[in-house]
């Protein structure tokens, strides 16, 4: 099971040029999926995702770059894969002129058993994806690039082997969601 705290706290546009409509994060077997949306954008560089040490301090893990002027509504994600109980996060949005603003702090509760298993791990044409519970509940999965951007999604079969030969070689992640609408994540590498 997965718990998570929510709280969506809107950027003021007298502070920054952006609105931010939600963000959220979920647990995964892999990692925890950070999710955030926003409503517009004016002069938007980028997003720092921050988390909590042990000692309390918040630190970036992760830069995700923003759109920067749109009057669109744009969606974004990282994925956090070191895993620990209880993971406080923040998200920070910086301006083109260096200004900041911090959103509200969420937790993600980290407690699911693991479901799907995938090899080999390291790959150049197939890796293979096996559903250790055993019932016919239909599956999508998405394979996801180290940014977090969707490259491939389709239904998943049982147990099935997906071709990879046409992703470019690095690392990857295949997401796909279990039978409780959580989502189960897991690294390989295409060489």
């Amino acid at each position: 099971m997965s718990n998570v705290s929510t709280v969506n706290m809107p950027f003021t546009d007298s502070v920054l040029p952006v609105k931010l409509i939600f963000f959220r994060g979920h647990s995964t077997s892999s990692g925890n999926i950070l999710e955030w949306r926003t409503a517009v954008e004016t002069n938007s560089d980028f997003f720092s995702i921050e988390k909590q040490t042990t000692s309390g301090n918040y630190v970036e893990i992760g830069t995700v770059m923003s759109l920067g002027n749109t009057t669109q509504s744009v969606g974004y994600s990282f994925i956090d894969t070191e895993l620990i109980d209880k993971a406080y996060y923040r998200l920070v949005q910086v301006d083109i002129d260096g200004k900041t603003e911090i959103s509200s702090i969420i937790l993600v509760e980290s407690k699911i058993d693991k479901t799907i298993k995938i090899y080999p791990t390291i790959a150049s044409d197939f890796i293979n994806v096996e559903i250790l519970a055993h019932d016919d509940y239909k599956r999508e999965y998405q394979i996801l690039n180290i940014k977090g951007n969707v490259i491939k999604q389709e239904q998943l079969a049982y147990n099935q082997q997906l071709d990879i030969s046409m992703l470019v070689n690095g690392a990857y992640f295949i997401m796909v969601m279990t039978r409780s609408d959580q989502y189960e994540i897991l690294r390989f590498i295409k060489s």
